[in-house]
């Protein structure tokens, strides 16, 4: 399921993107199309409101067209238990769905896969639970695997008369299948079913071959090739399996060969040349490759590349790192392939080689090369370095390491100055440039020899730009050129002491002073310089200077002494603006990425779309940070920190980095105890009785350390699960509260009658000691703090409790609810999702004990997660995939938002993952971070009434002028829509449709932003200029 069709084309290097195609719908089943009048095959698209399409590749244009659509959804439909089944004619003819009690759908195709009509079929099973078109009839023919109402499976037959649209019972059927049959495979007049225990061929003149098999549930079975006799199996525990037919009729034998594991597969699909993908039901979508032999490991596979899965997302906590960052720690996956995952914004560097030293100020790279020249991205292989170095500043020395095979070693050349500090050193040309605190010299980079030096005054500061050299002593600023000499080009001396220093190739020199805080910028090219500008109010000592340009744009970075990085735009008149980094001093420095920031939180500074962004990194306390090249460590980064030296690969920048930690069972819910820094979670580990095919579950309460290691388990009773979990604050002590439940009598397999509210207090050791505990009639589904109290959501009640004297005891009880699936606190508010009647908010009186009700909402909503917007309003995510708001007005419980997102939010949560700028400040109140049980990480946020008009009308214009895939309207797939109607979604905006607005053409941007009163189009002006519109979208667009 998903909102995208991503395909990939099969290169030597792996997968490689070629399209990323939005849909305006969930997408439930994508299938191959092969018809007679194409030579190329077309993709089936259904999504879950019932939308059909084909897709085709327009070679000429090198896009994706549609074919044909058909909406097949009946009005009084009753929707299958089984879900969505597919099966596609070899010929092409037709197309045959089971999404429905007591019918399936067919679609008649023409030889062009343009889709002719689609008609229903009624038949008398009511439960489908397999089904596939055999071919080699002249009529499509469809085998089934039905199942009765005593549970028990058979195997059945019907034919399709197209022309007539009758289905016709076929002769062809086999009573009482093994009862984990649930897989079929159509041959020509033959049918492979696959069980649980045993491979079944039995073909339609009565002949029959059976092997048995370890006890698995097969999860999806895949053809090699379209007419290969050999398939892929994978099953429940991610073992891949290949079934080899061989013979015909009466002479057939089956081999079933275990190739070894994978992750679990949702399905499997067969690429080319022994290359396949396993798309991970619990964990990350794998590339396999198929190997001839076995591998030392007694495998014959092996895993080429991972893709990231974070589905199915149960729960997560959003952490403030600092000022600047958040993260998710995330609960993923199920079974054996249970995951904790960290996700945040932003660049990443993964560590390859560390060395612990400490003092180290700064760090730059040293090329000594063969011919001396300057090793960069295009010098070639003979022109490579022949040893990496690795110069290192001290407080007052230098040293240089030397990389030799993946090992430092720490060398002496005299020509550099090693006893003091060194504050710049670099590659020029054909010299290396080393500047100390009183010196500059040059250096030969093949003999090391010293070329030429020259001493100065002590220096404060340099600033470096081609073969320009600005250099600050004391109240004076001098440039210098460097070729086979240090010259000295130009000079002035300042009124005032200068604390950073800047200059650009144009001969722009940029000071900032001690005295008044001021930022200047002056001309060089004359003996007098003149002043280009001035800025006095900034109050704070700017501490270093750097000129950037982008395309034709050139920028003046500022980093000032108190963490904020001031920047200067100045091909428009020094227009200023001003960013948070962190608290400390910035340092500037250019790398191959973009600027590095170092301070108490280092970011990383780049340009996208003409605009300035920054992104955190995963790295603390970050001093120096530079690119390096050897043959070892090719296109890396070597960093300093307090402690020691580092190289690393520096992941892409602005996206989303996700780190992973397996831990082998389904993780339910998490909180973070924050006193300890460590993170609590339920956990129901499920073990497969084989011989039995039946599941045992055992449960506990795991804590784990904030690198999420297991520190300790407390184990819950046989037949108890964990369902939720919190960290509570009574008084002044900090406590973990842990919902539960007994599974072993459940009424109606939903609602549990006991259950208890265990509260635990954290030792220094990080383990769980129960203190107090509590038994309650019914499934504890979730726990929030209440003004020190407990807040507990139990069945189809809400109970308060109290710790005192050591013990839980209850204080007052709120009946009225159906069940209570989700429950929020907010001071001494409660709000209470229902299962069917939405939402309730409600107020605890502390000085009577007692619940009172604020507002009903009388909408039948069956609510999944919740969460406060302020102390009047909320929203909702319920069971059909829509968000609501919620307004209280008096007692009156009005919807003032309602959108169909088209997935399952299993939690939402006040924040997000990356800081609001300045401009969007103002725009926006909050915002808030969703998961859905497919792995989309989501964004909502509150905007302006000024801004959402705006945008409205932008959305309205985005939706009439594009043309989307499988023409679906916009209007249709945001519909809000649940089991007993269907209206228009208002109050929200779609960030995604918007967003498209940055891919679109310059042509296409003037149209929708400035209006048409072209025929069919009808589109008003949206009130913001192109420019406007383009950059507030960008804004937005950084909330993700």
């Amino acid at each position: 399921y998903g909102t995208r069709i991503v395909v990939y084309t099969v290169t030597e290097f792996g997968l490689t993107q070629t399209f990323n195609i939005p849909i305006n719908g969930c997408i439930c089943i994508l299938k191959p199309v092969k018809v007679s009048g194409r030579k190329e095959s077309l993709l089936f698209v259904l999504t879950e409101k019932y939308h059909c399409f084909m897709l085709g590749y327009d070679i000429e244009k090198k896009s994706v067209k549609t074919i044909s659509t058909v909406d097949i959804k009946d009005r009084f439909d009753r929707i299958s238990e089984n879900g969505p089944l597919c099966t596609v004619d070899n010929l092409g003819r037709c197309i045959v769905l089971s999404f429905s009690q007591g019918y399936v759908k067919v679609i008649q195709l023409d030889e062009n896969g343009k889709i002719c009509e689609s008609f229903p079929l009624r038949i008398e099973a009511l439960d489908i639970v397999s089904m596939t078109l055999i071919p080699g009839h002249n009529n499509p023919l469809i085998g089934m695997i039905t199942q009765d109402y005593q549970e028990a499976r058979h195997f059945e037959t019907f034919e399709i008369f197209l022309n007539q649209k009758e289905l016709n019972v076929y002769g062809w059927t086999r009573k009482n299948l093994e009862r984990g049959a649930n897989h079929l495979i159509g041959l020509e007049s033959a049918i492979v079913m696959i069980g649980e225990h045993s491979i079944m061929y039995f073909a339609d003149n009565g002949f029959k071959k059976e092997i048995e098999m370890k006890p698995t549930i097969v999860t999806c079975v895949c053809r090699m090739t379209e007419n290969s006799n050999m398939f892929l199996i994978g099953d429940y525990k991610g073992r891949l399996m290949i079934l080899t037919i061989q013979g015909k009729v009466k002479n057939v034998n089956l081999d079933l060969e275990e190739m070894g594991n994978t992750n679990i597969p949702k399905s499997i699909t067969y690429l080319d040349n022994g290359f396949l993908f396993i798309a991970g039901g619990y964990s990350d979508s794998q590339l396999i490759q198929l190997l001839p032999k076995m591998d030392e490991n007694g495998r014959k596979i092996k895993i080429i590349e991972n893709f990231t899965n974070i589905s199915p997302m149960t729960d997560f906590v959003l952490e403030q790192i600092d000022q600047q960052q958040s993260q998710l720690i995330c609960c993923s996956g199920g079974y054996e392939e249970g995951s904790i995952r960290r996700i945040r914004n932003g660049v990443g560097i993964e560590e390859l080689a560390t060395l612990e030293l400490e003092g180290i100020e700064s760090v730059f790279p040293i090329n000594k090369t063969a011919n001396g020249m300057e090793l960069d991205d295009n010098t070639t292989q003979s022109q490579k370095t022949v040893e990496s170095l690795l110069l290192l500043s001290f407080a007052n020395s230098t040293r240089i390491l030397s990389l030799i095979e993946s090992e430092f070693e720490q060398v002496e050349y005299p020509a550099f100055e090693l006893h003091q500090k060194t504050i710049y050193c670099k590659n020029m040309f054909d010299k290396i440039l080393q500047i100390t605190t009183n010196k500059l010299i040059l250096i030969h980079p093949e003999s090391f020899e010293r070329i030429c030096e020259l001493k100065l005054e002590t220096i404060n500061k340099v600033s470096v730009s081609g073969t320009v050299v600005a250099v600050a002593i004391g109240k004076k600023v001098a440039l210098y050129k460097i070729s086979n000499e240090i010259k000295e080009i130009a000079s002035m001396k300042m009124e005032n002491e200068v604390s950073s220093v800047g200059v650009d190739d144009s001969m722009l020199v940029s000071v900032g002073f001690w005295n008044d805080c001021s930022v200047r910028v002056y001309n060089a090219t004359d003996v007098k310089w003149k002043e280009m500008f001035k800025d006095e109010s900034l109050n704070v000592i700017s501490r270093s200077m750097l000129f950037v340009k982008n395309n034709e744009t050139v920028y003046l970075m500022v980093g000032m002494g108190d963490g904020r990085l001031v920047y200067y735009n100045l091909n428009e008149d020094y227009k200023r603006k001003i960013i948070s980094l962190g608290s400390n001093h910035v340092d500037l420095s250019t790398s191959l990425t973009g600027v590095f920031a170092s301070c108490d939180h280092p970011v990383m500074l780049f340009f996208e779309r003409s605009k300035l962004y920054y992104s955190s990194i995963n790295v603390p306390n970050i001093k120096s940070l530079c690119h390096f090249n050897s043959p070892h460590f090719p296109n890396s980064v070597v960093y300093s920190t307090p402690l020691a030296l580092t190289i690393g690969s520096i992941d892409d920048l602005a996206k989303l980095h996700i780190e992973t930690s397996i831990i082998d069972c389904h993780i339910r819910n998490i909180t973070k105890f924050t006193p300890n820094n460590i993170f609590i979670a339920n956990t129901i580990n499920v073990n497969v009785i084989e011989s039995e095919m039946r599941e045992e579950k055992t449960s506990s309460v795991r804590v784990f350390s904030y690198d999420f290691r297991q520190i300790s388990e407390f184990k819950l009773d046989q037949h108890e699960e964990a369902s939720s979990v919190s960290m509570i604050s009574i008084g002044l002590e900090d406590y973990v509260v842990v919902g539960t439940a007994y599974t072993s009598n459940m009424q109606d397999n939903l609602k549990a009658t006991s259950g208890r509210v265990l509260l635990f207090k954290v030792d220094s050791s990080s383990n769980l000691i129960l203190i107090s505990q509590v038994k309650v009639d019914g499934c504890v589904y979730s726990v929030r703090p209440l003004l020190g109290k407990i807040a507990a959501a139990i069945n189809n009640k809400i109970h308060i409790f109290e710790y005192q004297e050591n013990t839980l005891k209850p204080l007052v009880t709120q009946s009225g609810f159906i069940l209570i699936p989700c429950m929020e606190t907010r001071d001494n508010l409660i709000l209470a999702g229902d299962l069917m009647r939405s939402a309730t908010l409600l107020q605890f009186n502390h000085a009577e004990n007692k619940i009172e009700p604020v507002c009903i909402d009388k909408n039948n909503h069956w609510s999944r997660c919740l969460s406060f917007i302020d102390e009047n309003s909320f929203i909702i995510a319920d069971d059909n995939g829509n968000i609501l708001c919620k307004k209280n007005e008096e007692g009156n419980c009005k919807t003032i938002a309602q959108y169909h997102l088209g997935e399952n939010i299993n939690v939402i949560t006040e924040g997000s993952l990356v800081v609001k700028s300045p401009e969007l400040e103002n725009i926006l109140e909050n915002t808030f971070i969703f998961g859905t049980i497919f792995g989309t990480v989501g964004v909502v946020a509150k905007i302006s009434p000024d801004l959402f008009e705006v945008l409205a009308k932008l959305q309205r214009n985005l939706a009439r002028h594009l043309n989307f895939a499988g023409n679906i309207s916009h209007n249709e797939w945001r519909e809000f829509q649940d089991d007993r109607k269907h209206s228009s979604s208002f109050g929200m905006i779609d960030g995604d449709l918007i967003e498209s607005i940055l891919t679109l053409t310059p042509e296409t941007v003037e149209i929708v932003v400035n209006g048409s009163t072209e025929k069919n189009m009808n589109m008003q002006a949206i009130g913001y200029s192109v420019e406007q519109t383009i950059h507030i979208v960008e804004e937005l667009s950084r909330l993700k």
